[in-house]
């Protein structure tokens, strides 16, 4: 397999430097022909009434492309340079992930396996960032690796794997219509209605499936809240990147917090380039959707209603209890504690202490978490130098 670095998903989240690795298979493995598609020549005066039309599409002529059987996120230092990520490369994808993942990729229940292998396949010790220009920090990253090509050496052995607990959302398969994340002129946000989360924690994989698409397009993937009556409010997004192929896409090392009983949903971030989504327009619980991006944490908007449809999104991870996002070691320079819980289920812990004298000993007598009753709450506590009591309706913990 063949390895290349993908500028398109380069961000920041939760404190963290991001970068994306699209993995495109060899024409021995298993998951070639999956990924070696035929895709028709779009020209780029099409209309949305043409792009609407399937027998117009199946008449355009096609060209064979080869898409990446998987793109996988890697949580970086903002230091890292080429000769780094060069160095641990074949340690994130090393043989037997390699034969593991091809193994896997052509199951119809791949999610489930991919998720747990690639969950911890990164950098260890990596430490959140310190600058304040993140777009400049984005910028020369994206500068440094953007040579990356690495081939791969194969010839591993596959590893057990145990399928995953939590899941949201449907099936990501070809569906009889589709909806839109982005367009020439909009960008719409769409939140799948048929598949909460039944537990609380991170969405680390997310799959979907894509009718068609326009270079530039760029995907975002959200947990939602619902607030009842079509309305909705952003938990947590994470940003994608550019969808580069139409079908049967999948994205690994996301961190994507949930809580029991939330959505999945995704948007286009921006208009300018065609980006659509299928769905299927009866048996399900609906589709909700809005002709804004609101996948960014916290933000809301009153949603429309397809009532009967599904959407090709799902999302599968890990139960919350496991490592804190932040560990005391990242709470260098950081103010203030803060801690998330909703619908009664306590996040990972997002902890930062404005006692910036204190050793990691003494700070860890200061931090305290809270657990929220079922009417959801964002609780805030500072340190003992700065007491302050919890809201209504939250238990303190200590940590």
């Amino acid at each position: 397999m063949l390895v290349k670095f993908n500028p398109t998903g380069t961000h920041i989240h939760k404190g963290y430097l991001k970068v994306r690795f699209d993995l495109y298979p060899d024409p021995t493995d298993k998951t070639y022909a999956l990924h070696y598609v035929q895709v028709p020549v779009i020209p780029k005066d099409a209309t949305e009434e043409q792009l609407n039309d399937q027998k117009w599409l199946d008449k355009l002529p096609k060209v064979w492309q080869l898409n990446p059987c998987l793109c996988h996120f890697v949580a970086v230092p903002e230091t890292i340079s080429l000769d780094d990520i060069t160095s641990a490369i074949p340690n994130i994808f090393d043989k037997d992930t390699l034969a593991t993942l091809d193994d896997a990729l052509i199951r119809p229940d791949s999610i489930h396996l991919v998720s747990p292998l690639m969950r911890h396949r990164g950098i260890p010790s990596v430490t959140t960032i310190k600058t304040q220009d993140t777009v400049d920090l984005v910028s020369t990253t994206n500068i440094k690796l953007a040579s990356l090509a690495l081939p791969l050496a194969g010839g591993g052995s596959v590893i057990p794997i145990e399928p995953q607990s939590i899941d949201v959302g449907s099936a990501a398969i070809d569906r009889n219509a589709f909806w839109y994340l982005s367009k020439a002129d909009s960008v719409y946000t769409n939140i799948d209605y048929n598949n909460a989360a039944e537990a609380s924690g991170t969405i680390d994989t997310v799959v979907a499936y894509f009718y068609t698409l326009q270079a530039g397009n760029i995907l975002r993937v959200g947990s939602f809240i619902d607030n009842g009556s079509g309305n909705f409010e952003c938990h947590d997004g994470e940003e994608i990147g550019e969808v580069s192929g139409t079908g049967y896409q999948q994205y690994t090392g996301l961190t994507l917090a949930i809580d029991s009983g939330e959505f999945i949903g995704a948007d286009g971030k921006q208009s300018g380039s065609n980006l659509y989504i299928d769905r299927e327009s009866s048996g399900g619980s609906g589709v909700y959707y809005i002709a804004d991006a609101l996948c960014d944490p916290a933000d809301s908007g009153s949603f429309s209603l397809f009532s009967e449809d599904i959407l090709s999104l799902y999302g599968t991870g890990e139960e919350a209890g496991g490592d804190p996002i932040y560990t005391l070691e990242d709470l260098e320079d950081k103010e203030g504690v803060y801690y998330e819980s909703y619908n009664g289920a306590e996040t990972n812990v997002v902890a930062r202490t404005d006692v910036t004298d204190q050793s990691t000993e003494e700070r860890a007598t200061t931090l305290t978490a809270f657990k929220a009753d079922q009417s959801g709450y964002t609780c805030y506590q500072h340190d003992h130098h700065h007491s302050k009591s919890a809201p209504a309706g939250c238990t303190l913990t200590e940590v």
